[in-house]
């Protein structure tokens, strides 16, 4: 079970990475 939290934290921390790049690109954009 605390594997499956590791990875899913993981996961978690990527996405909400990629969703602050996207918005500070867009940002940038502007």
């Amino acid at each position: 079970m605390k594997r499956v939290d590791a990875v899913l934290n993981q996961v978690c921390a990527a996405y909400h990475h990629n969703v602050y790049a996207a918005h500070l690109l867009n940002s940038v954009l502007r």
